[in-house]
């Protein structure tokens, strides 16, 4: 069995690569600069000021959401090794993870720093988001945990 921090590592890359990749072709469609998105997201725990930042403050952004992402791959994973019945079966599970962040993300940690804005429930923005976090999110974490644990 490999060490713990490798699938936490792996699963934090590929799925924060793929949720922001996501997100930054979200907010192109409508408009949006990649920079936008991670002044955004860095806007969340250091105040909107950040949005109005340069690259310093898009940096910031990424490093945010990474880290966001280290801490969801870790839960995961840390679960994982406590209870190898949730990597048996990866895909179901995985997707099962990726709604739980759903609601974690979407229903309490952004209307709680944004509460006039969340939660968002036109069916277009929630099949989407639903969506990023289920195959972009939870899925590739479990199973990266899954590949990890099988070594």
């Amino acid at each position: 069995m490999k060490a713990i921090a490798e699938p936490i590592v792996a699963a934090t890359v590929v799925a924060g690569t793929l949720d922001l990749s996501a997100a930054f072709l979200s907010a192109s469609i409508s408009g949006q600069a990649a920079g936008d998105v991670l002044r955004g997201i860095a806007a969340g725990p250091f105040g909107d000021v950040m949005r109005d930042g340069g690259p310093l403050a898009a940096l910031a952004g990424l490093l945010v959401h990474f880290g966001i992402m280290a801490v969801i791959a870790a839960v995961f994973v840390v679960a994982a090794r406590a209870r190898p019945a949730l990597v048996r079966h990866p895909v179901p599970i995985g997707l099962a993870y990726g709604s739980i962040t759903y609601l974690v993300m979407y229903w309490i940690v952004l209307p709680v720093r944004w509460p006039a804005f969340y939660p968002v429930t036109t069916p277009s923005s929630v099949t989407l988001s639903l969506a990023f976090q289920l195959f972009f999110v939870g899925l590739p974490i479990a199973l990266i945990a899954a590949r990890y644990q099988a070594c």
